[in-house]
């Protein structure tokens, strides 16, 4: 069976300034924005994950 989009979701990780720099939370982001990750989730049809682990609204 093809895959065939009807809709788009946006979904954002947001995280505390208080935990940002936690090393759990930068192995993460770090999972998220690495070449492995895009790699392995390149042939995902149906996801664009091409922000994956990116900062999109850094705290003021």
């Amino acid at each position: 069976l093809d895959f065939i989009p009807f809709h788009w979701e946006r979904f954002d990780l947001l995280i505390s300034k208080e935990r940002f720099f936690d090393a759990n939370i930068q192995d993460f982001l770090h999972t998220l924005s690495s070449s492995e990750f895009t790699n392995l989730t390149a042939d995902l049809a149906g996801y664009d994950l091409s922000l994956s682990g990116k900062i999109v609204h850094p705290a003021s």
